[in-house]
């Protein structure tokens, strides 16, 4: 028996150049939709993520949540026909809440198939953006890298170089005098 098939065109609301082509059954489940959607843009889909039912204006409407205490419709329990109220329907998908990722998700055709891999990607065009940004993190600062990369250029032949982050005070005083009786 055949079944009725959605289309949707994904896209990242700031980011133009990355498209996602998903097919879909109409009774599957918005749930069924985010998997797709995470796997397609190559999220970990560990973070909370919500549908809005949108028009025109992509402007949020209903709520379909994967948080099933929020008091609206969660993802596993909704299907996607029960929604869906327009050939060209518009759906603002969130994702996690922190960074905000915002994707646009619009039905681009409806159409009728025997078969049973759904949902499936059909068309990927673009690089989709990193879902986390690389946090650069260093035990020294920029500045004592600089003092310690300075310190080493000046020291005598034959000395280790200290590092100055790991000096107290009378060490550093210590170090210092030495300097400066090698050099009288």
């Amino acid at each position: 028996m055949s079944a009725i098939i959605y289309r949707f065109r994904v896209t990242f609301e700031d980011v133009d150049e990355v498209e996602r082509l998903i097919e879909i059954r109409a009774g599957q489940s918005f749930f069924d939709l985010h998997n797709a959607i995470q796997a397609a843009i190559g999220f970990d889909n560990s973070k909370p993520a919500s549908f809005y039912m949108s028009g025109d204006n992509w402007r949020m409407g209903k709520e379909i949540s994967t948080e099933s205490d929020r008091g609206v419709a969660e993802m596993k329990d909704a299907k996607l026909n029960q929604f869906v109220i327009d050939p060209h329907q518009k759906i603002l998908y969130v994702t996690d809440f922190e960074a905000n990722w915002t994707l646009r998700v619009q039905l681009v055709k409806i159409s009728r198939s025997d078969s049973t891999d759904f949902p499936m990607l059909v068309k990927s065009h673009g690089v989709a953006p990193k879902q986390y940004k690389p946090v650069h993190t260093t035990d020294i600062s920029e500045f004592d890298e600089m003092v310690n990369d300075l310190m080493v250029d000046e020291m005598p032949e034959g000395v280790d170089s200290p590092e100055l982050d790991e000096m107290d005070e009378e060490e550093e005083d210590d170090f210092i005098e030495e300097e400066e009786e090698d050099q009288n």
